[in-house]
């Protein structure tokens, strides 16, 4: 299974978001074809147990001596003892707060043997991710600029800059003069602006790629993309809301002036609508969002007003 991942799924962390009512591991195999540790350790888990193979899908991080030392904050109010038991060779060291980052976890495989017991086997391939991280930002400064960003219209450019501005003293690739001045004023301004520049461009293809599924879907799934939609907000703002993990529950919370039958038949919509087979009609689409839009409206108002 390694082998074949290894030379047919490549890894990558930036594989793009599993469709709606799309089964997370058929879309990876099937589909996809790309994917980073969870896609592989869960797809080799279902494998290995059809084969009647006993595994298990585990998941964790790690935690290096750099962003302990760089970041870590203490929590003088927490009792060491609440969080550790046992020897340490550091001794009481007392409780402290590490951000981890996705790249510092990992999931993985174990296997089940009668005489080893469970043994990890890790099928995630390396990594051929060439780090385009910068994408966008070229992508940004492309279009202010109005070039293609390769390197030919660069050296043809800068050459014209130098042959322009050869009265002028300069440092590096800034000339003194005002064209220099201008180019150079404009570059702090868009670093100043990019991280604004790029939210905005994120939220613009969020909501791009939001609509384009939405008009797509059937009436299930037209409703369970619009709950998600709706209801993001709240899921990032809205702490009570935020804890609420299915249907019945976030319903409850929503519609706590309704009465519990009216909660029931709001919550069993949703629940055919994502796990059903069965299409829900559009009669039933159409009820179910009017009924929890007002009720999200209100929500939203509530916390803004609130300061949340």
């Amino acid at each position: 299974i390694s082998a074949y991942f290894q030379k047919n799924y490549p890894y990558t962390l930036r594989p793009g978001a599993t469709p709606k009512n799309q089964d997370f591991v058929s879309y990876f195999l099937d589909t996809n074809k790309k994917g980073y540790c969870a896609h592989f350790a869960s797809s080799a888990v279902l494998i290995l147990r059809y084969l009647g193979i006993p595994a298990r899908y585990c998941e964790g991080y790690v935690i290096d001596f750099d962003r302990i030392s760089d970041t870590a904050e203490a929590e003088n109010d927490l009792n060491y003892m609440d969080y550790y038991n046992g020897y340490n060779e550091l001794g009481d060291t007392g409780v402290i707060k590490v951000s981890v980052p996705d790249a510092s976890a990992h999931a993985w495989v174990e296997v089940y043997g009668k005489k080893e017991g469970w043994t990890v086997a890790d099928v995630t391939p390396a990594s051929r991710d060439s780090g385009d991280s910068n994408g966008i930002l070229s992508s940004f400064f492309d279009l202010v600029s109005g070039g293609s960003g390769s390197s030919d219209n660069a050296d043809s450019q800068q050459a014209n800059d130098t042959a322009d501005n050869s009265d002028n003293a300069g440092i590096g690739r800034f000339s003194a003069g005002p064209g220099g001045l201008r180019i150079f004023f404009l570059v702090i301004i868009l670093l100043f602006l990019s991280p604004f520049v790029i939210i905005l461009l994120r939220k613009i293809n969020d909501e791009r790629e939001y609509r384009k599924e939405f008009s797509a879907a059937d009436n299930s799934g037209k409703l369970v993309l619009w709950f998600d939609h709706e209801t993001g907000w709240l899921s990032r703002h809205d702490p009570d809301y935020s804890k609420k993990v299915n249907y019945i529950q976030q319903v409850s919370y929503l519609l706590s002036d309704r009465d519990d039958s009216s909660k029931k038949e709001v919550a069993s919509v949703l629940d055919r609508a994502d796990f059903s087979n069965k299409e829900i009609s559009e009669e039933e689409f159409e009820k179910t969002r009017e009924i929890l839009e007002d009720a999200i409206k209100k929500h939203r108002k509530k916390n803004k007003n609130s300061g949340k």
